[in-house]
């Protein structure tokens, strides 16, 4: 019998995270452990299913610690002073700006350097949808926490009354609900 090894390991993190609150990262190395003892067969088959992914994940945290570098050095002024290098012939200290990878669409990415005006739109307009999103969520969660007082959201909402609140910040002004 063939197994499901994705749905045994999606059991163990369920089991795992049912009460909250946990570490993600003290799951995860318990979870290990436990089947390093255990069950060394659906681990390891299921780190050979999960390798792709895991590669990908890997590149894509690299991609961001590469653009969280470069935002970092813009914000202490290094961007102006690479600008100001490279018009002095020292093209050395933009190629931390110029190499950083940005995704174009289809999970498809491109340094910097490469990039059409069509890809630094699609770029631009992908931050912004995500500025947007971001103070949506940070908007409901501080409204959440205005009407909570001492209690959890779980002891002061219903998962129905969190998902319409939730659903009336996302509409505009005076559609109906």
């Amino acid at each position: 019998m063939d197994r499901n090894y994705a749905a045994e390991i999606a059991a163990l993190i369920g089991e795992a995270t049912a009460e909250t609150p946990y570490d993600a990262r003290q799951v995860a190395g318990t979870i290990v452990a436990r089947l390093r003892d255990a069950d060394p067969d659906l681990l390891a088959a299921w780190l050979d299913v999960q390798a792709e992914d895991v590669v990908y994940q890997a590149l894509v945290r690299r991609e961001r610690s590469q653009r969280s570098y470069v935002a970092q050095r813009e914000r202490r002024g290094a961007f102006r002073g690479a600008i100001q290098a490279a018009e002095a012939g020292d093209r050395a200290p933009l190629r931390t700006f110029m190499d950083t990878p940005y995704t174009v669409g289809d999970n498809i990415r491109k340094r910097l350097a490469d990039l059409t005006a069509a890809d630094l739109e699609y770029v631009a307009e992908t931050y912004e949808q995500r500025s947007i999103t971001n103070a949506l969520t940070a908007a409901f969660l501080k409204a959440l926490a205005k009407n909570l007082g001492q209690a959890t959201v779980g002891e002061a909402f219903t998962e129905d009354q969190v998902a319409r609140m939730w659903r009336a910040q996302q509409m505009p002004y005076g559609a109906p609900m």
